[in-house]
């Protein structure tokens, strides 16, 4: 509710939906997540999130019919897993990317309706990205925008006093609810099953 009403009283064309748990690393990564956002055809835009060098918490988001939402690499060390390279160096296409830094005109954040209210927190960002890729849109990663995120530090952990696992279950059967087809197949990420 408060990120739409941001929204809504601004004046700027472009939203940058960023958390105060967040420390920049490159100075130009407004600029290069701005680029890609202008394009017609994108519409949301993350950032490479590192807990601290090379060890990953964000580049992108993958679907799963059970689990919902998944971070690709989350706390692995993308020197010593050489299989991440090609999705932490590349800037390319994802199902979903994280609220915790994320960019999209605002045009296209009202033509969707912006964040969904019933979601408080959990899967909000992933919401939001999917109805993007219903309209059609194409929702992309940039490493070449690299922030610091110390995540949860403001909201707290889902398992901790300040939040509870029945925000977590309530947020998960609205995205099976609603996005069931989305999360049986991630067009952009599968892991196979051995």
């Amino acid at each position: 509710r408060a990120c739409n009403f941001g929204v809504k009283n601004s004046k700027g064309d472009y939203i940058l939906l960023l958390n105060n748990d967040t420390v920049v690393i490159f100075q130009d990564w407004i600029e290069n997540m701005l680029c890609l956002a202008q394009e017609h055809k994108v519409g949301a835009v993350g950032a490479k999130l590192v807990y601290k060098p090379h060890l990953l918490q964000h580049i992108g988001v993958s679907l799963d019919e059970r689990l919902v939402a998944l971070h690709y690499g989350i706390n692995k060390n993308e020197l010593i897993e050489p299989s991440l390279i090609a999705f932490a160096e590349n800037i390319r296409e994802t199902s979903a990317v994280t609220a915790a830094c994320l960019m999209v005109s605002k045009a296209k954040y009202h033509e969707v309706g912006g964040l969904e209210e019933q979601l408080k927190v959990t899967y909000n960002d992933v919401d939001f990205c999917l109805k993007l890729l219903k309209k059609g849109y194409s929702n992309i990663f940039t490493p070449r925008s690299k922030l610091y995120h110390f995540e949860s530090k403001s909201v707290g952990a889902i398992s901790t006093n300040e939040r509870n696992m029945s925000e977590y279950e309530q947020a998960k059967k609205y995205m099976t609810d609603n996005w069931s087809n989305f999360l049986e197949q991630d067009k952009y990420y599968r892991v196979p099953l051995f």
